[in-house]
């Protein structure tokens, strides 16, 4: 169970933390993130840059749970281990983080036809 302060100090003053802000928070990071993760294979910033999330035999989205492995619980353990597993890009032939690896994808160039 997540137990948040009902008071925190910010530069000196006493705020308190509100509920709603916590799940207004996590209602954004689901419409913005993980929504379109699950929907479309891809975020807005990856459909900029003409990217996607797929399976790692390229032919469909992830499923969502694939998602929440990868988001979620892959991306957490990335950073636990001191970012290095976001850095496993940098020594992979297939250019794959560890998040991908956990989640069984890959990101790859596409462009809407």
């Amino acid at each position: 169970m997540l137990i948040l302060p009902e008071r925190a100090l910010i530069n000196g003053h006493d705020n308190r933390s509100s509920s709603i802000t916590v799940f207004l928070n996590i209602l954004a990071i689901g419409f913005c993130h993980i929504g379109p993760l699950c929907l479309w294979g891809q975020t807005l910033g990856k459909l900029f840059f003409g990217l996607r999330v797929v399976t790692v035999k390229g032919s469909a989205k992830i499923s969502p749970w694939q998602v929440l492995l990868r988001e979620i619980v892959g991306k957490f353990i990335s950073a636990a281990i001191l970012g290095l597993g976001f850095l496993f890009a940098l020594w992979r032939s297939d250019r794959r983080t560890l998040y991908d690896l956990l989640s069984d994808a890959k990101v790859v160039k596409y462009r809407h036809s």
